[in-house]
């Protein structure tokens, strides 16, 4: 079969072949027409019992494409992936071809119970509740790659402490190898590997390489290495010390040479845990000092000829910077500082054979700025903190006294509007802006035709209004259990457009004109933007968007949304289209409904319950991830899973992420962590921090799944949900 699938669903045995007969499988005969066959059983997912002289004389031959085997039942020897269950005559089982292989078994994963194992550039992945791979009378890896998880022993031949034929042998020729076991990971008679790159770990008191004659090491080419948890035992186990390695290696973590002709068995041991690379005087090899604290470093290269120039790059924690870039080559416990050269990069002449990075993290010291201040002072002269760092314990902003002003909150980083209790908790990062708001205490409106709070024709806020001797109360001032939904959106256009609350008189003005639907809400925000107090302001671009934002919608702008509209007027739109586009918005639909519901009614456009910070959470994913507005069923269907908890908003986030819609974009490694900056950092990369995370994408240590819980789990993105309710 090319190019095809054939899936098979067992009761007991997904294919099956007697004793006399062997199996032949082949799904394709290149790269572009593969095929591919899944395969699953309760016991066996291919089970066969003697040799077929048609395949010379194989048993099993896998030649080619893709094979999926699931078996369900532990058990009984017989049970497993792919099993060779002969009694007396050898039955081998070759894979080859460019072959990939996955078993996910119950009981064993691979056994050639009487014959060979053998994987000829091929991808073998297997998971084993018993054994991972058995070959009775041997197993050869070439050119492929392997990886192997068992519960029990992971690669090995059944008649380790007999005999001396090399038929008995594992042996691994340019292979990737990746072995962890409960037992012994790699265990035989004879293990000879010849090259590759190998990393095996084995649990408890068990060897992760277990030899019981020959170890034989024989590594030149530069990408070569082995790192096992452990290699044999002591006599009392019955493993003889016979190491054979032909070349001189070098341990990566530390640079030590060790010379393969008088490996002994207490040096061997030594190198239990440690990455063992061919050693080349005309080499050098980079490794990073894994005891660094607040961040690490990468580098242009890991290995290449002596007298190259590296380039470093630090990569710190979130709020740490590089204090310090060093290295220390082998012999020298001191480290060697790398300063900065003209392109202000970090830069050595790796000079030595080997290397290790190694330095200092520090925290960041941030800035905090406060403005609105002339005229005031702190009780007790408490002034609040100049900087701070990600390692400052939580504090709390004093609030200032003015004589003739009454102190309305702090403005700024973070607060979405005015606020008299701001608190900088431990962990928070960026430099930091903080505004103080007043309101005049003697503040009364004298002139009858003065025009605030946007009464259109130039009229003042409220016909034929009379001077009142006495102070009048501010709708702030009243505490009301079930507060008028108008109220509080008039309120927000005083406190948001024309930067002080409205009086009782005049916020009663407008509720009136909505209330006996003389005016809609759009026609109260266009007589706020209309007005002279607000035209008076003089604003620009980026201060007249942000104040659309806190009046209508009584919170900052976030980054991107500014972009946008300061794009949009770049691009030819006056303020008028600005003012059009915030009152056609979706958010504004979301407080035009919330504002003529009662509190605690259900209701949007499907009858779906939801406060306003979690819809403008589900809309800010679908402008940064999706790069749109939603659509009304889709925002619906987002809020409704965060209302009623089927799904949390680092659930949603990933969501999109996992769209049909965002993975159509098809985006680079580089643009894809750009995004994950965006949704839960908000804001841009650094180059350093986008540089690391591409980097962990690209070389295989962590998918984009696992980046992503890695941005999800940072205080930044707390700090967002927070800012929504969430």
């Amino acid at each position: 079969m090319t190019g095809s699938i054939l899936t098979i669903n067992g009761d007991i045995t997904g294919i099956f072949a007697p004793e006399s007969f062997g199996i032949f499988v082949q799904t394709g005969s290149n790269a572009s027409n593969q095929g591919t066959i899944n395969i699953n059983a309760k016991k066996n997912g291919i089970l066969f019992g003697g040799p077929n002289s048609a395949v010379n004389p194989r048993s099993l031959l896998l030649n080619g494409g893709n094979v999926n085997i699931t078996t369900v039942e532990s058990g009984t020897d017989i049970n497993g992936g792919i099993i060779d269950q002969s009694a007396t005559t050898p039955g081998n089982i070759d894979i080859k071809n460019g072959t990939v292989l996955t078993v996910n078994s119950k009981a064993d994963g691979i056994r050639a119970k009487k014959g060979t194992l053998n994987i000829q550039s091929s991808t073998v992945n297997i998971t084993a509740e018993g054994n991972g791979m058995a070959g009775n009378e041997g197993i050869t890896m070439n050119n492929s790659t392997v990886t192997v998880d068992s519960r029990s022993y992971a690669i090995y031949t059944d008649s380790v402490g007999a005999g001396t034929s090399s038929s008995k042998d594992i042996t691994i020729n340019a292979t990737g190898l990746t072995v962890t076991s409960n037992k012994n990971a790699i265990y035989a008679r004879n293990i000879n590997i010849n090259s590759g790159q190998i990393t095996t770990t084995a649990a408890g008191n068990n060897y992760a390489i277990a030899a019981s004659n020959m170890l034989t090491l024989d590594y030149s080419s530069a990408g070569d290495f082995i790192k096992a948890s452990s290699y044999f035992g002591d006599g009392s186990n019955g493993f003889v010390n016979n190491v054979t390695f032909s070349k001189e290696f070098m341990i990566l973590e530390n640079g030590q040479r060790v010379d393969g002709s008088s490996i002994i068995e207490e040096l061997l041991n030594g190198l239990a845990g440690k990455t063992l690379i061919p050693y080349n005087g005309s080499k050098f090899r980079i490794s990073i000092d894994p005891g660094l604290s607040h961040g690490t470093f990468t580098t242009d290269k890991t290995s290449g000829n002596i007298n190259e120039i590296v380039t470093v790059t630090p990569v710190p924690d979130n709020g740490y910077e590089a204090s310090s870039v060093k290295y220390k080559v082998t012999g020298s416990s001191e480290a060697t500082n790398i300063s900065k050269d003209t392109n202000d990069r970090y830069a050595f002449n790796a000079d030595k054979y080997w290397h290790m990075i190694t330095g200092s993290f520090a925290p960041v010291n941030y800035t905090i700025t406060y403005d609105g201040l002339e005229g005031a002072s702190f009780e007790n002269g408490a002034a609040n903190p100049d900087t701070y760092t990600v390692e400052t314990d939580s504090f709390t902003l004093n609030n200032p006294t003015k004589e003739g002003w009454t102190f309305l909150g702090w403005t700024g980083t973070d607060l979405n509007s005015a606020s008299t209790s701001v608190t900088v908790a431990k962990g928070s990062t960026g430099n930091r802006t903080y505004t103080a708001t007043w309101e005049n205490d003697n503040y009364t409106n004298d002139d009858p035709n003065t025009n605030n709070g946007g009464n259109n024709g130039g009229n003042n806020v409220i016909p034929n209004e009379k001077k009142d001797p006495s102070p009048e109360k501010y709708i702030d001032d009243y505490e009301e259990p079930e507060p008028n939904r108008y109220e509080v959106f008039v309120g927000n256009l005083y406190k948001g457009l024309l930067l002080r609350k409205g009086r009782k008189s005049e916020v009663t003005y407008w509720v009136n004109k909505l209330t006996g639907k003389e005016l809609s809400l759009a026609d109260v925000v266009r007589r706020f933007v209309d007005s002279d107090e607000f035209k008076a302001r003089n604003l620009d671009d980026v201060t007249y968007v942000d104040s659309l934002y806190k009046g209508m919608f009584g919170r900052s702008p976030e980054e991107w949304e500014l972009k946008y509209w300061l794009d949009a007027i770049a691009n030819s739109a006056d303020r008028d289209n600005v003012l059009a586009g915030f009152l056609n918005s979706d958010e504004f639909f979301g407080v035009r409904t919330k504002v003529r519901m009662a509190k605690g009614d259900v209701s949007n456009r499907a009858e779906v319950k939801y406060n306003q910070g979690l819809y403008e959470f589900v809309l800010r994913n679908y402008h940064i991830i999706l790069e749109r507005t939603g659509d009304a069923a889709g925002v619906e269907g987002w809020c409704r899973l965060l209302l009623y908890k089927e799904k949390t908003p680092e659930e949603v986030a990933l969501g999109f992420l996992h769209s049909k819609e965002f993975e159509n974009k098809q985006l680079s490694d580089t643009e894809y962590v750009t995004i994950l900056y965006k949704t839960f950092l908000g804001r841009e990369p650094e180059e350093a921090g986008l540089n690391y995370w591409v980097s962990l994408i690209q070389n295989g240590s962590m998918t984009r799944d696992e980046v992503v819980k890695g941005f999800a789990d940072s205080p930044e993105f707390r700090a967002i949900l927070s800012r929504f309710g969430l």
